[in-house]
């Protein structure tokens, strides 16, 4: 109700002249395409695309049919690629400070592709620091070898250091030195 009462407030304010709105086909696609315009610039997509939905419903009830009006594009979840610039400002961000297990992460995650589960899930015995044969073996369905390029190595080698042997076969290992969740690195 509110998404449609926002609606005829709005044309209430914005008097149309001539055919109604609210009994013409011809005027309430020019007063939809109008109100269309002027909410994109106050809300976000889906709420363009829930209100334009709930007046679809409306002028069905009116009995003019559904409105004409195309709706938003949404961002799929499809991750966006750093461009160069970027990567390098990324890079050199983790560079300063940044801990020595938050930059092996990010590394890790930068140069092998692996998603955050993923990496939270691994163990020492995962990560094989032998020259060109170094790799990830991420365990799952199906379980895969990532190859490990040359940046990382030295930073995952200096994490591993100062890692020591905790109780835990992690990876990475939080401060009580259990397995880090994803959460917290999503924080990093």
């Amino acid at each position: 109700h509110s998404r449609v009462a926002g609606y005829l407030s709005w044309l209430s304010a914005h008097g149309y002249r001539g055919a109604d709105p609210l009994a013409d086909a011809y005027a309430r696609n020019q007063a939809v395409t109008a109100y269309r315009t002027w909410l994109k610039a106050q809300a976000k997509p889906n709420t363009v695309n829930a209100v334009l939905t709930a007046l679809d419903h409306f002028y069905t009830h009116l009995q003019l049919g559904p409105i004409p009006s195309p709706r938003e594009e949404l961002l799929s979840g499809a991750r966006r690629i750093l461009d160069e610039d970027e990567q390098k400002q990324f890079l050199r961000s983790i560079e300063r400070n940044v801990s020595s297990r938050d930059r092996a992460i990010a590394y890790s995650l930068f140069y092998t592709g692996l998603r955050v589960a993923e990496l939270v899930a691994l163990d020492r015995a995962d990560v094989r620091l032998a020259g060109e044969r170094s790799r990830i073996d991420v365990r799952g369905a199906p379980s895969r070898h990532v190859p490990l390029q040359p940046p990382p190595r030295p930073i995952l080698r200096d994490w591993l250091r100062e890692r020591g042997s905790p109780a835990t076969e992690a990876l990475f290992v939080n401060r009580r030195g259990g397995r880090l969740s994803s959460r917290s690195v999503d924080d990093v």
